[in-house]
């Protein structure tokens, strides 16, 4: 997905991997910038459904999302036009449903890993473009797997291709991926279509309680 990096916030790869993985002594001879980058940054723990994640302290977390019913938790990484929008696609951003989104989770139907997560009925804006509408390259996930959450669990992890063409048009304007982690027994899916930098290893690092 391509970004002006003067528009993000976001804190950058290695910021990260430097708060999740702090440097050993041995390497804080060679590598003074990490630590710094670590000393710099800070992170916080995110609940739902008895999983915790440490985010960087700069991801916002609302819980109040509109319409949401408690049960979908909102995480903005990075730059936000409209963030209170009911539209996973208007921010940098991801997002965690429970059980009620997972219920309705393709159109009214309950979640299926065989499509990609689209609860709407109608088209949904494209995630760098607002003039554009999100569509998918086909049915079928590009990457499956099944991928850790935390000590002894794990989730059914799936990736799906997607364009952005003109509303009533074919040309691509935009590409991007919508990455998919679904815990089927904690009635937990995690949905990013930011590509995220450090999801996956916030994700690996969760606890449960």
């Amino acid at each position: 997905m391509h970004r002006s990096p003067s528009a993000r916030v976001l804190l950058s790869t290695a910021t990260i991997a430097a708060v999740l993985f702090p440097a050993t002594a041995a390497q804080a001879a060679t590598a003074p910038h990490e630590i710094a980058a670590t000393a710099a940054a800070k992170t916080k723990t995110l609940s739902f459904r008895g999983m915790s994640l440490k985010i960087p302290a700069g991801w916002r977390v609302y819980r109040n999302v509109p319409n949401a019913e408690g049960d979908r938790v909102r995480v903005v990484t990075g730059t936000c036009p409209r963030e209170m929008t009911d539209n996973i696609f208007r921010c940098d951003s991801f997002d965690l449903y429970g059980p009620k989104w997972i219920a309705r989770a393709h159109a009214g139907e309950p979640y299926d890993a065989r499509r990609p997560f689209h609860p709407g009925t109608g088209v949904a804006p494209c995630p760098t473009r607002l003039d554009a509408v999100l569509k998918y390259r086909s049915g079928k996930p590009s990457a499956t797997g099944q991928r850790p959450v935390g000590r002894g669990h794990e989730a059914r992890y799936r990736a799906y291709d997607g364009v952005c063409s003109p509303a009533g048009g074919r040309k691509v304007v935009a590409t991007f991926t919508q990455r998919e982690w679904h815990l089927a027994k904690q009635r937990i899916l995690v949905v990013d279509v930011w590509d995220t930098p450090g999801l996956a290893t916030v994700l690996r690092n969760a606890t449960w309680r």
